[in-house]
């Protein structure tokens, strides 16, 4: 069956991540302040987490484990959650660049090594040595 169109944010979804492990389930962010955890063919999300005053500028699943995923903010924050561990609240929180100084943009999961970069507009990449898995 074809899939369907529903109001995910609004305004505009950012970013867009598949789990490679649930392949029915994916994660959307935008500027409405939100991430939210989406099961195919339900127009609700199964989970949202909140970061207002700040935009969810990226979304990205861990390619090693079918439940962490990471998110960044405008304000420059990276957080990462398991929710095998907590489904409601990040298990790392930190600011990898002080929101007067630019904002994170993107963050990407390395293939093999237990390494995450974070995009920085303006500034470049930060990589980032949170877990050891």
């Amino acid at each position: 069956q074809p899939p369907t169109s529903f109001l995910a944010h609004s305004p505009p979804v950012l970013a867009m991540s598949f789990n490679r492990f649930h392949q029915n389930v994916y994660a959307t962010c935008g500027t409405d302040w939100t991430v939210n955890i989406w099961r195919e063919d339900e127009d609700q999300p199964l989970q949202t987490y909140e970061y207002a005053p700040h935009y969810a500028n990226d979304v990205q699943f861990a390619p090693h484990s079918s439940t962490i995923f990471a998110t960044v903010t405008s304000d420059g924050e990276l957080f990462i959650y398991d929710i095998d561990v907590n489904r409601y609240n990040e298990i790392c929180k930190t600011e990898v660049v002080e929101a007067n100084d630019g904002s994170l943009t993107a963050v990407r999961f390395h293939p093999k090594e237990p390494i995450m970069y974070a995009l920085i507009d303006a500034l470049g990449v930060e990589p980032a040595n949170y877990f050891n898995w």
